[in-house]
């Protein structure tokens, strides 16, 4: 949910309306032995409400601050 926040964030930050953003979100649990990586799209359908939608992601994300939650922009 976090994560989820930081894209809404973003998009409502600085992007034009009717744009799409996607970012790489990476997950750890509390002991951080386990690390779940999904690609999370966000699609503006009005003009304060988006479309998230988020896949299971084989890509490592090497560039994300090392904490349970982040989100880095895809291809950074």
């Amino acid at each position: 949910e976090k994560a989820l926040g930081i894209g809404i964030a973003r998009l409502r930050s600085g992007l034009p309306e009717d744009s799409s953003y996607a970012c790489q979100l990476k997950l750890r649990d509390a002991d951080g032995s386990s690390v779940e990586r999904y690609h999370v799209f966000y699609t503006q359908v009005s003009t304060d409400r988006w479309n998230v939608e988020a896949y299971p992601s084989g890509t490592d994300i090497v560039d994300c601050p090392d904490v349970f939650t982040a989100s880095c922009p895809l291809g950074s």
